[in-house]
């Protein structure tokens, strides 16, 4: 039997038919302009992701047919009542009739929504409409759980993929091996980057965590690989000065030894220690520019042995070079002492009284004439000096006057 037995139940039911039916329109609309929709709609889906947007889009199209169905109904409905306060009984009867139709009637041609097939018994309107309303509803949750997901993971992975590109030039700039863990984060996020558009309802946890975490390991293995690359350049830099510099200074000691060579007898043993130690020096150096254009090249392990080489060498040949640089020409400098010394004495003896001395005079004019010669006898010098030292001394006084 029908519900509406008077024009007010007719009028009432009809009310809560449209009421329904306005949630139903305002659902549909409000989906059928969503941006994601459009875009699940547009975009090639797999997986879990796929199989839900297949139910939901199938389900909004039959939303479609459902609501015009029911709109249609009403609408004729609504105009069979007419604006009067009162209808013959037949026309009542039709009318309640009409409303009271099961749903499968209705839509004719358009099955049912999935939850009211099985029951096996007549579905009314307002039972259809309940059943688009939670139809809607599903729909709309699909679409959110989706933008969720895509809004969840897409700014991050475009700001990770962000990171990796800076730690990849950081390394290219920097001539550094691009560490493993990179090129396994950009592969994951290439793999989530596919998952995330295709099949974002599949993806559970956070994933980028793990990606972010290998970026930041490669970031600072990249720096750390800088840092020993700024360490190993400015070694060898320092080791380059140290020899250029050592190098110098033997080239200038080798000036004064040789000077000295040839004024002083028994100076070119140190003048040809001088040249070996520079000879050695130089193939350091040479040692040393070849690191630095493996480091330069990239190969930072082969300039790190070549360096290694260079240090362990270096050691005997530096302190070769500083004591043959701090002893060069310093046999001059004793035979200017000598001549110093040989001075002061002979002003003590003229001061004592024995500037006449016969035997002093003799010891002076020989040690005079050794010590102005070239090259002189530094051994016989200083001989003669301190035989005359002796012979200054008291109580050796002669009577040669």
């Amino acid at each position: 039997m029908s519900p509406f037995t008077s024009i007010e139940q007719l009028d009432a039911g009809v009310s809560d038919l449209r009421s329904a039916l306005a949630e139903v329109e305002e659902a549909l609309v409000a989906l059928d302009g969503d941006p994601t929709r459009e875009l699940l709609a547009a975009t090639a889906l797999s997986g879990e992701t796929e199989e839900r947007w297949r139910r939901a889009d199938q389900e909004f199209r039959l939303l479609w047919k459902w609501f015009l169905a029911v709109t249609d109904l009403l609408a004729g409905a609504t105009q069979r009542r007419g604006s009067k306060s009162s209808l013959p009984p037949a026309q009542l009867q039709s009318l309640a009739a009409e409303l009271s139709r099961p749903a499968a009637e209705v839509l004719s041609d358009t099955p049912l929504p999935e939850g009211l097939r099985a029951s096996g018994r007549p579905v009314s309107l307002a039972a259809l409409l309940a059943a688009m309303t939670r139809s809607a509803q599903e729909i709309e949750r699909v679409v959110r759980d989706t933008e969720q997901a895509w809004d969840r993971l897409v700014p991050r992975l475009a700001e990770i993929e962000a990171s990796a590109a800076a730690v990849e030039r950081a390394a290219l700039d920097g001539g550094v091996r691009t560490p493993n863990d990179l090129t396994v984060a950009r592969r994951s996020i290439g793999e989530l980057r596919r998952q995330c558009t295709a099949d974002p309802l599949s993806i559970h946890g956070d994933p980028v965590v793990a990606i972010s975490e290998g970026v930041e390991r490669a970031q600072a293995g990249v720096e750390e690989a800088l840092r020993a690359r700024s360490e190993l350049d400015g070694e060898i830099a320092s080791w380059l000065a140290d020899l250029q510099q050592a190098i110098e200074e033997l080239e200038r000691a080798r000036g004064r030894q040789r000077e000295s060579a040839q004024k002083v007898s028994g100076g070119e043993l140190a003048l040809a220690g001088i040249d070996g130690a520079a000879g050695e020096l130089q193939a350091l150096l040479e040692s040393l520019r070849d690191a630095a254009a493996q480091a330069a090249g990239g190969d930072r392990d082969g300039a790190a042995r070549s360096l290694a080489a260079v240090r362990q060498r270096s050691a005997a040949v530096l302190e070769r070079a500083r004591s043959l640089t701090a002893n060069a020409g310093g046999d001059l400098a004793t035979r200017d002492e000598l001549r110093g010394r040989l001075d002061a004495y002979r002003a003590k003896a003229r001061a004592i009284g024995r500037a006449e001395d016969l035997q002093l005079e003799e010891l002076y004019q020989q040690a005079i004439g050794e010590l102005y010669s070239a090259p002189c006898d530094l051994s016989r010098c200083s001989a003669l000096v301190v035989a005359y030292q002796r012979a200054l001394a008291p109580g050796s006084a002669g009577n040669g006057r």
